[in-house]
C-alpha cells in the first residue's frame, strides 16, 4: 500500500486533470469505477496534495457532471438502439429500463440522489434512460446536479479520512499481516469449496436426470 501511495503522490501533481478525465470516459461507458475515482481523489488531498483541496473537489464535480450528461446524450441518441450494440446491451436493457422508469416516476428528484451512490452500471443506465425517455436536459441538469454534489463530496469526504489516517492503517496491517493474509487464505478456499461442492451436486443432478 506504501507503494501504491508513493506512485500516486509522485504524479499527483496534475492528479485532478487525470482523474477528471477518467470520470469522463466512465460516462462513454468504459468500465472505470467513478466511485473509486472520487475517493482516490479524496485521499491525494489529504497526503500529497493538501492545498488542492477545493481545486480537486470541483475538478471531481465536473467530471461527474459531464460524464452523466455523456451517458444522458448517448440514451437521447441511440434510444432503443442501445438494447441491440454489443458496448452497452449488457448495461442497458429492457427489464433495467422498466425497473428505472418506476423508480423515477416514484421517487423523482430523490432517485437522481439513490441512484448516484449505485454503483456497477447501474448509474450509467440510469442516466441513458432518461436521454431514452426524453426527459428535458435543463429538468435532467438540476436534478443530477443535487445529487452530484451530495455523492461527490460524501465520497470526497471517505478518501479523505482513509488518506489522513492511511499511516495508521499500514502500520495496523504489518502488526497483523499474518493474522489478516491467514483469515483470507481461509476465506478464498471457503468460497472454492462451496463452488466446488454446488459444481458436484450440480453434475450429480444431471446424471440422476439422464439415467431417469
Amino acid at each position: 500500500m506504501e507503494t501504491v501511495v508513493s506512485f500516486l503522490c509522485e504524479n499527483a501533481i496534475h492528479a485532478h486533470l487525470v482523474i477528471f478525465g477518467l470520470l469522463l470516459l466512465a460516462g462513454l461507458n468504459i468500465p472505470l469505477s467513478e466511485d473509486l475515482l472520487v475517493m482516490i481523489g479524496g485521499m491525494l488531498t489529504a497526503t500529497c496534495v493538501p492545498g488542492n483541496y477545493y481545486l480537486m473537489l470541483g475538478w471531481l464535480w465536473a467530471g461527474a457532471i459531464l460524464s452523466a450528461y455523456e451517458a444522458y446524450w448517448l440514451g437521447h441518441h441511440f434510444g432503443p438502439r442501445l438494447y441491440r450494440m454489443a458496448f452497452f446491451k449488457h448495461v442497458v436493457t429492457p427489464e433495467r429500463v422498466d425497473r428505472i422508469g418506476s423508480m423515477l416516476e416514484r421517487y423523482g428528484v430523490a432517485s437522481f440522489v439513490i441512484v448516484r451512490f449505485i454503483p456497477l452500471g447501474v448509474r450509467n443506465c440510469f442516466f441513458m434512460t432518461c436521454g431514452l425517455w426524453r426527459m428535458p436536459f435543463l429538468r435532467f441538469i438540476w436534478r443530477d446536479a443535487v445529487g452530484a454534489a451530495l455523492s461527490v463530496y460524501v465520497l470526497f469526504r471517505i478518501g479523505h479520512a482513509f488518506g489522513s489516517n492511511y499511516r495508521m492503517l499500514v502500520d495496523y496491517f504489518h502488526q497483523y499481516e499474518t493474522m489478516t493474509l491467514s483469515l483470507l487464505v481461509v476465506l478464498a478456499l471457503g468460497v472454492a469449496a462451496v463452488f466446488w461442492y454446488r459444481r458436484c451436486a450440480t453434475a450429480a443432478s444431471v446424471t440422476d436426470h439422464n439415467v431417469e
